[in-house]
Parts: C-alpha cells; structure tokens; sequence
C-alpha cells in the first residue's frame, strides 16, 4: 500500500506500539486479524497524509506558476471555481445539501452534523456520500468533462 520498505517498517512498529499501549476494552476473539487491522488503519493513515501532502505540494506548485504570470488570474478562477461549486451544491437535495456544506465548508464532524441535523449517523454519511456522486455528476455535466 505504502510502495516504500521504510514506511512499511514504520507502520510494523507503529502496529505493535498501538497494540502494547492501547487499552484493549473487549476480548479480541482473533488477534493476528486485530494486529492486521490495525496496520491497515494505521497504512491507510499514512497514505492518506502523504497524499494531502503531495496535493498540498501540487497546488503550491501551481500557486507559484500562476503568481508569476500575474496572482489576479488565480483570485479570478478560483472565485469563478467557488462559485459555480456552491450553485452546483446548491441544486442538490436539500438534505444533501445541507451535510455537504456542513461536512466540507463548515469542516463539521459526521457526529456533529448528525446532532445538528437531527439525522442519525448512517443518514449523514449516506447523504454525503450521494451528494458527491451527484455533485460529480452535475459538474461533469456542466463542465462538459
């Protein structure tokens, strides 16, 4: 998952930490799965972080360029960009809507969402989960992608 021997190193030693320091609060049944669900998460932790760095990276990158051809053009697209995303959010259901905002603008936890909306927790992330597809759909539509 990782593609580096070093990380993957890491991810052993981080598993077997997470397994002597946490406090196990019900019997595990099968603790070679345990172990390898551990590791999975704390992969797939790392992947993720790496990734949000690379991308982090990329529109750094693409900041600079567009600031030495002038940093008005990036206001001007990313305006027009942020615009048409809220219509876009805007035309969905109401319901997904509303979690979509609440989820990515307002940066709210699936649970917080859920207290706030009076949905219970499966329903939040459902609607999330539907409202991306949906809001693929219409800017791909739109875009004519």
């Amino acid at each position: 998952m990782l593609k580096e021997e070093n990380s993957s190193m890491d991810i052993v030693m981080d598993t077997f930490e997470v397994a002597l320091k946490d406090p196990v609060f019900h019997e595990i049944e099968n603790p070679k799965a345990w172990l390898m669900k551990v590791a999975r998460n704390l992969s797939l932790k790392r992947f993720r972080s790496e990734k949000r760095i690379q991308y982090d990276l990329d529109r750094q990158n693409i900041s600079e360029r567009f600031m030495e051809n002038g940093g008005d053009e990036e206001h001007i697209f990313r305006d027009a960009v942020q615009e048409k995303l809220l219509e876009e959010i805007a035309m969905l259901k109401p319901v997904q809507s509303q979690c979509i905002e609440l989820f990515y603008l307002s940066e709210q936890s699936y649970q917080e969402i859920a207290d706030q909306t009076g949905l219970d927790l499966k329903s939040v992330k459902s609607h999330i989960q539907n409202g991306k597809r949906n809001l693929g759909i219409r800017l791909t539509k739109t875009l004519k992608l």
